[in-house]
This record gives C-alpha cells, structure tokens and sequence, in this order.
C-alpha cells in the first residue's frame, strides 16, 4: 500500500526524482538490488526483503520531497512530533500498570505501540531530536512547555525500555545537541546522567544484565 500511494504521489506529481538529495543513489541500489531478486535461489524472501527497501525508499523520497520549501518542512515537523504523543501514553501506561515485557526477567520493559521494547526505544531516541527543536525554537511559551513536557515522558519512556542501546543513543544524542547548541549545559548534562545511574532503578542491574 505505502509503495503503491508512493509510486502514484510521484507519478501525479510529476517529482524529478534525480533532483532530490540521494535519489539517485537510492533509486540505483533500489534496482541492483531488484535484479537479485531474479538470480535469488529463494525469492519469496528475498522478494520480501526487497519491498521492505523500496518502502524505505518511498519514504526518503516523500520526506525529502516534502521538505523541498519551510512551510511544508514545519508541517512535517510538527506530523513527526504529534506521532510521538500515542506510543508515548501507552507506554506510560505500561510502566503505571507493569504491563511492559516481561521476557527479561527482573523488567519490566515497556514497548508502548510496539512488538519489542528496542524498536520502541530507538524510535523515541530519533524523533526526541525533533521534539527538542519545537522547544528551542517556537516562538509560543505554550508550545514550549507542551513540548517539553513531551519531551521529558519520551526520556522516562526510553529509560523504561530497558534497552542499553537505546541509552547510549540517548546520551549520544543529548551530548550532541548540547555541544552544538549550548555548551555550557554539557556539564549539567553529564551530571545528570551520573545521578540517573545511582537513583534510577535498575539502571546498574540492566547495564550488567547478561540478556539481550
């Protein structure tokens, strides 16, 4: 469905493709790989694997092609943004009424919207960028403070995760932000990872847990 209303966007468009940053690129493995697909001794899979690239593609293509002017890059913000709003309450959800996974044993390991706690945790790790962007740049006090308070559920919601990964992601990020947009604030930062390791539960037992 998301390849066929993608083939039919750019095709009613009208989109030059080749103009869009790493459409060509992309349009080429798209096609090497699509080759495979003939020589493959099992093309049912391969097949598979290569719907799941071309809707990869679509994707980039769209979001690349919707941020071509400023008022269609803030409607995309904003659409990125609000999306966060329902994985974030059912995963809050998750961590009040300890109904998260409980396949590793000691965790309760929230997962909100998803199968698995990790795809949910590197989700919210990629779009808290985004979220913090509203709240260094919108000119409303509102929004601002809604925005952040978003943004602090998204860490709660990525430490209960319990995904190690997830949380390097995290201070990765946050590090970056910080550096490139107030260094100052990069001692603070630090600190507070520091104090989250020895107050937050679990955080010491999940980092030396043997499971994945």
């Amino acid at each position: 469905l998301l390849i066929v209303l993608g083939a039919g966007h750019v095709l009613s468009r009208r989109l030059h493709l080749a103009r869009l940053p790493l459409g060509v690129p992309f349009l080429v493995l798209v096609a090497v790989l699509g080759a495979g697909v003939v020589t493959a001794a099992d093309r049912s899979n391969v097949l598979k694997d290569w719907l799941r690239l071309v809707s990869v593609a679509v994707l980039y293509l769209l979001a690349a092609e919707a941020g071509a002017d400023a008022r269609r890059r803030a409607v995309l913000l904003w659409a990125i943004v609000l999306s966060a709003v329902a994985p974030v309450g059912v995963g809050l959800f998750q961590i009040v009424t300890g109904t998260g996974d409980p396949g590793t044993t000691g965790f309760n390991r929230i997962f909100g919207t998803f199968v698995h706690p990790s795809p949910y945790g590197f989700y919210l790790v990629t779009l808290a960028p985004l979220v913090w962007l509203v709240v260094e740049r919108s000119r409303s006090p509102i929004v601002r403070l809604l925005a952040g308070v978003l943004l602090a559920l998204m860490v709660v919601c990525i430490l209960s995760t319990y995904t190690r990964a997830a949380w390097l992601g995290l201070i990765i990020t946050a590090l970056a932000l910080t550096a490139i947009r107030n260094p100052r604030l990069s001692g603070a930062l630090i600190l507070a990872v520091v104090a989250a390791w020895f107050l937050v539960p679990g955080l010491q037992e999940r980092a030396g847990d043997q499971d994945t």
